[in-house]
């Protein structure tokens, strides 16, 4: 999901995961460094302007309120499985994307935690 939301935060442009940029061994040479490939568009600019758009309603007054950090323009998507299994917020600033997921190891309900509330708070606070 944050590989998505990427893609809106990077003007529709595609933003492939990658676990490191680089791994340097003790002796600071490079023993693997990622060569970032060309950016490919793959959401028209005005289609990728609506949804950001809406992203961004979606923290300004929908159900990822708890995400709004003040001063600073934020988008983001709120999200619960059935029976409250897990519960996940991810979104992005200009600068920043981070996705939160919060859920039990055993796959048994978290009460009422929704994406709205407890990771949109942890999203809050880390951005």
């Amino acid at each position: 999901m944050p590989a998505a939301c990427a893609t809106f935060a990077n003007p529709g442009k595609k933003v492939p995961p990658y676990p490191a940029p680089e791994i340097d061994a003790a002796a600071a040479q490079a023993l693997y460094r990622r060569t970032p490939p060309r950016p490919a568009t793959v959401v028209a600019e005005h289609v990728n302007r609506d949804l950001t758009a809406m992203l961004y309603g979606v923290v300004m007054s929908g159900t990822g309120e708890h995400a709004y950090v003040p001063g600073h323009e934020v988008a983001g998507k709120t999200g619960t499985t059935q029976n409250y299994h897990d519960a996940w917020f991810v979104g992005f600033s200009a600068d920043y994307v981070t996705g939160v997921w919060v859920g039990n190891d055993d796959a048994s309900a978290m009460g009422h935690v929704v994406g709205g509330s407890l990771p949109a708070d942890i999203w809050h606070d880390v951005m």
